[in-house]
């Protein structure tokens, strides 16, 4: 019979400081198909996080990162696998650990002054579920409602833009809090293979407007002005970014133009922007359309004062 796996998160230490309510740290194994191969340990989070496991033989291996948002870290088995970090495997059975340290802070803080600690499992057995089990670790997530704004251009198709947190849940109507990891993302709903974010504006209740995006590329303060939204055939997302506001005004929506492109157009809107001054020339298949976020209220709530301090948490 072949072997399936049971993946099992268990919260091994009580944190030194709870999560804030309302800000996620997930953390999800992914233990491949059999024991001879590989798997990977995933931690979302939209605080700064530093991540390290401890694995066979007290070796310890630091996540890595590329948005600051997603960590990741590889890891083998001891019956085989080409990662160094290899899961502990417990006598006379299939089963598998590894400890991971999880220290973090408010984002963009180098401070650190929470420490979780988790104990990952990976437990394969014949008579297994073919199911990835994980316990709740986080506190409350922001489950938000879609946000659909359907604003038509050039195109018939449909422009879907919204809001959503470092999980991807949308935040139309909901409340976030000052300086929050957050992404805009869009999605063509019609029949054109791709779609390019030209500009998008930041608008508060006034309908004062800033420029986050210009020309495809970011404004140099929301955005770097060399990095604008990655787009993948019918979707685009932008860089993670944290939620602002506009001469202090609570409410926040964005809106966006889009070049609906007749062939795909995959690859980061600013490196395909045209140089100032010129409009880049388009396929004539080429087609234009606007779209915009619901708004939300910009919050600005002070941490918990288990929070306050200079303490750093040492993970030697």
């Amino acid at each position: 019979m072949t072997a399936v796996y049971l993946a099992i998160i268990f919260l091994a230490a009580t944190a030194r400081a709870a999560i804030p309510t309302g800000y996620i740290m997930q953390v999800t194994p992914d233990c491949g198909s059999t024991d001879v191969g590989d798997g990977v340990i995933t931690i979302i989070s939209d605080l700064s996080v530093k991540a390290r496991a401890v694995c066979a033989g007290n070796k310890k291996f630091d996540f890595t990162t590329l948005d600051g948002v997603s960590h990741v870290l590889p890891f083998s088995y001891p019956t085989g696998g080409s990662h160094p970090c290899v899961f502990n495997k417990r006598q006379h059975t299939r089963i598998f650990s590894a400890r991971v340290l999880v220290s973090y802070g408010l984002f963009g803080s180098q401070v650190h002054h929470g420490l979780e600690e988790y104990i990952v499992t990976c437990t394969f057995s014949p008579s297994g579920e073919d199911i990835s089990k994980i316990s709740k670790i986080t506190q409350s997530l922001l489950a938000a409602n879609a946000i659909h704004s359907y604003v038509g251009g050039d195109t018939s198709s449909t422009i879907i833009l919204k809001m959503v947190d470092v999980l991807g849940h949308n935040l139309n109507g909901r409340s976030v809090d000052l300086g929050r990891t957050v992404q805009l993302k869009a999605v063509n709903t019609g029949t054109e293979p791709g779609i390019r974010p030209v500009s998008c504006d930041a608008i508060d209740s006034s309908r004062a407007r800033y420029s986050i995006l210009r020309a495809g590329c970011g404004d140099g303060i929301v955005f770097p002005k060399t990095v604008g939204f990655r787009t993948t055939g019918k979707r685009t997302r932008s860089p993670y970014f944290q939620a602002f506001t506009i001469n202090v005004d609570p409410i926040l929506k964005f809106e966006c133009n889009f070049t609906v492109c007749g062939t795909e157009c995959d690859g980061d809107s600013c490196k395909s922007a045209p140089p100032p001054g010129r409009r880049k020339r388009g396929l004539a298949s080429d087609s234009y359309s606007v779209a915009a976020t619901g708004a939300v209220a910009i919050i600005n709530t002070a941490p918990d004062k288990s929070w306050v301090g200079e303490t750093r948490v040492d993970q030697s």
